[in-house]
């Protein structure tokens, strides 16, 4: 991918990533964005992950495979933008060596799965085979972006550019959205049959995650900033989202198979979350 290019002609043209000249205003302003769009990144591996199985199990259904489309070059851009700058995202030029670093090692986990990302969208359906690529090639991806988002937070919470406890926040708070695509993934991966036990022990802990930080959201816990009225009544919104669809969970942790009609709710409910925790990241990310 042009990522992985960028950061190989960068390096052999012997260029510092750490004297690109930056304007310490600039820093300030771009650094909840940059919490922000990093964290949206684990998202967006996961709902690529999930878009990809869903397209496999609910064959016909082609708005997987145009979400699996739309997540890719999300993806494929702000990965360029946290690097290079993007204006309309809001990101300014990253200078920060450590941070650089990081971004260049998801970008060479990012070209093999998307490149299996690319060979579904190819071929307009999803095999078994292909499936299993995904399978094995977004977990990277995922743990070393949510690894780097840690670093961001820490870099520019260091610098003064955001309070620790607001940075911390976007964070945990980012992270929700990547959590409800995570456990409709791992839903969908049990319902297609792949990795039954080890997708059930996931979903299980994926679940735990989610919750145990929805608690903390909600009450302002565990170094966390205490919602305004409008952050907590959309954190309730979720809660009350997440309730019916955790019983489709709960039903498949029992042991039962995924029904045609709770694969339905779980693929539209966890995209419902996954918006309202948008606008929740997003109000974090913009109120004094």
């Amino acid at each position: 991918m042009k990522l992985v290019g960028l950061f190989a002609g960068l390096l052999s043209a012997g260029v510092t990533f750490g004297v690109v000249p930056i304007a310490v205003a600039e820093e300030t302003s771009d650094a909840k964005a940059r919490i922000n769009l990093a964290g949206r990144q684990r998202m967006l591996s996961q709902k690529m992950a999930k878009a990809s199985c869903f397209a496999m199990v609910d064959k016909g259904n082609f708005e997987h495979l145009t979400e699996l489309k739309g997540a890719q070059e999300t993806f494929d851009e702000t990965l360029d933008g946290l690097v290079q700058g993007n204006e309309a995202l809001s990101l300014n030029v990253e200078h920060h060596d450590t941070v650089l670093s990081a971004l260049a090692d998801v970008a060479d986990l990012w070209a093999p799965f998307s490149a299996a990302v690319s060979d579904i969208l190819g071929s307009g359906s999803v095999s078994e085979t292909q499936l299993g690529v995904v399978s094995e090639t977004n977990l990277p991806v995922l743990v070393r972006m949510n690894e780097t988002v840690g670093i961001i937070e820490i870099t520019y919470s260091d610098g003064g550019d955001v309070n620790p406890v607001r940075g911390r926040t976007i964070n945990v708070a980012g992270r929700q959205r990547m959590l409800s695509q995570k456990m409709a993934k791992e839903f969908c991966m049990i319902a297609a049959g792949l990795n039954d036990a080890a997708n059930r022990e996931s979903l299980r802990s994926t679940m735990e995650q989610f919750e145990t930080a929805l608690t903390n959201l909600i009450a302002g816990a565990d170094g966390l900033e205490v919602p305004n009225p409008a952050i907590g009544s959309r954190l309730e919104r979720v809660n009350k989202i997440y309730a019916g669809v955790k019983e489709a969970y709960a039903k498949t942790l029992a042991g039962d198979a995924p029904t045609a009609d709770e694969l339905g709710t779980v693929a539209n409910q966890s995209n419902r979350i996954l918006r309202e925790m948008n606008q929740i990241v997003f109000a974090y990310s913009v109120v004094d």
